[in-house]
């Protein structure tokens, strides 16, 4: 049985968070939201199989996955079978897109196997006072904000296990091979986990990219060399990882403030015919 219900108060626009709609979906067929939905939409999967398409890449949806999608951001949802149940819920306010970003829901976010408990019996709470035939409006923002809480909390516990987990091997790995060829899929592989949710989990966990990790490790040896020996730059540049010289120099001094020249001279070092 699926159940759908659009609140409806009058001063619904001027509170900082309200919700837009709440929904229990079972055996639904396709949705095809080709201009997104205006709010921001929070979506559990009970059970079943299905995917869903948004922002040019396509998530398989099975029984415990948590997922978040902006406002404004066009989808396709497939469920697959008879047996797909999932519970949505749709938040906007006046006040939403900002709180959200502070909660790092910034974009297309998936999360497998959280801790949804709270979050389920929110989404509960919030069902019971949207189906009153005048919602009080101030308990249902205070719920929409407790609901939000409670998702950015099993979504950074989740994300904290992955690290402790996968990501360690990936940073370890940079740490041993940074000289060698290395790609994010590469690294996505020995963590165990999707591309996507890798790069999410390694910023949300490190405060950089991985590609800038890496980037950093290999200045970082440059450094080492640069100011303990006299090979040439572009030698150095091929030891520690950069294949161009050029962008091994616009890379040093993008975290070192000086070129690689410069940070040679810095310290007396004269180079070995280097052109």
């Amino acid at each position: 049985m699926s159940k759908t219900i659009y609140p409806i108060t009058a001063d619904a626009e001027k509170l900082p968070l309200w919700l837009d709609h709440i929904s229990i979906c079972e055996g639904m067929r396709a949705l095809n939201y080709t201009k997104g939905e205006a709010s921001h939409t929070f979506l559990f999967t009970r059970g079943g199989e299905g995917a869903i398409t948004a922002g040019g890449t396509e998530y398989r949806l099975s029984r415990g996955i948590f997922i978040f999608i902006p406002a404004d951001t066009p989808y396709v949802l497939a469920p697959e079978g008879t047996d797909w149940a999932a519970d949505m819920i749709g938040i906007s306010g006046c006040a939403a897109a900002g709180i959200l970003e502070r909660l790092g829901f910034r974009s297309i976010q998936l999360t497998e196997g959280a801790d949804t408990e709270q979050c389920d019996n929110l989404f509960s709470q919030l069902m019971a006072a949207s189906e009153r035939t005048i919602p009080d409006t101030n308990i249902v923002s205070s719920l929409v904000y407790a609901f939000l809480l409670a998702a950015h909390r099993a979504v950074e516990l989740k994300g904290a296990a992955v690290y402790t987990g996968s990501i360690n091997g990936s940073v370890e790995h940079m740490d041993r091979h940074f000289s060698e060829p290395i790609t994010l899929e590469r690294l996505a592989g020995i963590s165990g986990v999707s591309l996507q949710h890798f790069c999410r989990v390694f910023r949300s966990q490190l405060g950089m990219r991985p590609m800038e990790y890496l980037a950093r490790r290999r200045v970082a040896a440059a450094k080492i060399l640069l100011g303990e020996t006299d090979e040439k730059i572009g030698d150095i540049a091929k030891a520690v990882g950069f294949e161009d010289r050029n962008y091994f120099g616009i890379t040093f001094r993008k975290y070192e403030g000086v070129s690689p020249t410069e940070y040679r001279r810095e310290r007396g070092i004269s180079e070995k015919n280097d052109s």
